[in-house]
């Protein structure tokens, strides 16, 4: 994405959730193993998603990571770039890029984030205000 246009190809969706995470590849050397890191995802859509972490990461286009979610049951093993990083006080904000193998892994993404919006608009509609 270039810092010209703003549009996102695919609708975000805040999940707040744990992920496991951990260098997959570096350039054309794959990892078999390799150290399972603890983070914090805020969003995730179609194409990306951002995270928060303690560990201060390099955002480097020769580093995949594969990241370990569940959402809705479902456990998701995702991988992806770096694409950019933020730093306050002690914690480190990612944005990461998807890059998928087939395209059929991503129509599955959204059509799992999609399933799960649904259900959690239903889940708040069916969930009594506390202040009412």
């Amino acid at each position: 994405m270039n810092g010209q246009n703003n549009a996102r190809q695919y609708h975000r969706v805040n999940l707040r959730t744990t992920c496991r995470f951990r260098l997959r590849t570096l350039g054309n050397r794959t990892f078999r193993t390799g150290e399972m890191l603890d983070g914090f995802v805020e969003n995730i859509s179609g194409g990306g998603l951002s995270f928060m972490s303690r560990r201060d990461l390099p955002n480097s286009e020769l580093l995949a990571w594969q990241f370990l979610i569940e959402l809705g049951g479902e456990k998701l093993n995702l991988l992806g770039r770096i694409v950019w990083k933020r730093q306050v006080d002690s914690v480190f904000y990612y944005g990461v890029q998807f890059m998928f193998i087939r395209e059929a892994d991503q129509h599955h993404l959204v059509r799992l984030l999609n399933r799960y919006q649904i259900l959690r608009r239903i889940q708040d509609r069916l969930t009594p205000d506390p202040t009412s």
